[in-house]
């Protein structure tokens, strides 16, 4: 069975991973309370639009 939106769904962990450690970082030198959250938050986010754009053109061609 061929595995559909496999960009996205490897765009989403590596998005939570990245933007989690992002957070922390920022939260070790501000100590903003919600930098980690948000900091995945983004990273998710990002993760989504850069899987969602690398699916559409790999089902294009």
């Amino acid at each position: 069975m061929e595995q559909k939106n496999r960009f996205l769904s490897l765009g989403i962990a590596l998005g939570l991973i990245a933007g989690t450690a992002a957070g922390v970082l920022v939260d070790l030198f501000t100590g903003w309370t919600f930098s980690i959250s948000m900091g995945a938050g983004l990273g998710m986010l990002g993760g989504i639009v850069l899987g969602a754009l690398l699916d559409s053109r790999h089902s294009d061609s």
